[in-house]
């Protein structure tokens, strides 16, 4: 079996579709894979799931949400299985914040569902709140780890990075190299990109990390530039401040009202 092994927010099941469609050429089914009002993938339809030769998962023992679903419990490899695997660099700030931003927001099929997760008393205190994610990503490892290296195995593997995804000209790229790899042909076409498209669209945390580039580019550059943020988003911002500006507490950090001006920022931090 093909097994995309995958942890949650990294767009597994969006490469699944993606390699059942594209690659192995099975019914798409009639409807679009893109869930309504979260934008994930899971939305597909009994003639795919009837189709599909591909299949994703957590199937790692440390992948996230192995343990959350229980289907995937008892999981073991098979020596024939062939699997495909979408790591992610956690020391990499962007992808990391782009993955953390749709684990929270886009996994499973419920909008912030995971947000859900926090204590009502943190969620309920931004100040609280925003330390909280601030530890998770400047100190991820410790305070996070959602995205740990998945197990070693000794079945023969496909590493299709999570940076494929955010450039069409690297996706196909990487889809190519795995076509290759399974001993099959692909070539892309505008069906293909109109579907990417899309994707990149509905991707919360791409979309969001290029939104707090904006203000923390506009904000350097004294710029006046108005915006609203999330705790997490405030959270990001604070965190390349401290790394840039050197700047660890004052009112980015001590209040509960956070700027919603790029220059508001810059006269803390100069």
């Amino acid at each position: 079996m093909i097994k995309i092994d995958f942890h949650a927010g990294t767009h597994g099941h969006f490469l699944e579709y993606v390699a059942n469609v594209f690659i192995m050429l099975t019914d798409p089914g009639y409807i679009s894979p893109f869930t309504p009002g979260v934008g994930n993938s899971h939305n597909t339809d009994d003639i795919y799931q009837q189709n599909k030769i591909v299949r994703c998962g957590h199937f790692s023992t440390n992948a996230g949400g192995h343990f959350a679903d229980e289907k995937y419990r008892n999981h073991k490899f098979h020596y024939t299985d062939i699997i495909v695997r979408i790591n992610v660099d956690q020391s990499n700030d962007r992808l990391f914040f782009i993955s953390l931003t749709n684990l929270l927001y886009r996994a499973g099929d419920s909008h912030e569902t995971n947000l859900l997760s926090f204590p009502t008393d943190i969620r309920n205190d931004p100040i609280l709140y925003r330390e909280n994610f601030f530890s998770k990503i400047n100190e991820r490892e410790l305070y996070c780890n959602q995205f740990p290296e998945l197990e070693k195995l000794d079945i023969p593997t496909f590493n299709f990075s999570l940076d494929y995804f955010f450039s069409f000209f690297r996706f196909v790229k990487g889809l190519t190299a795995l076509a290759e790899w399974l001993g099959l042909p692909f070539e892309a076409n505008n069906k293909l990109y109109i579907l990417w498209a899309e994707f990149i669209e509905r991707n919360q945390g791409l979309q969001s990390y290029t939104k707090c580039s904006k203000i923390i580019e506009n904000t350097l550059n004294n710029v006046n530039y108005e915006f609203n943020t999330t705790i997490l988003e405030q959270a990001w911002i604070n965190y390349n401040m401290s790394r840039h500006c050197n700047i660890y507490d004052g009112p980015l950090y001590d209040s509960a009202m956070y700027p919603t001006n790029s220059q508001q920022i810059y006269k803390i931090i100069s």
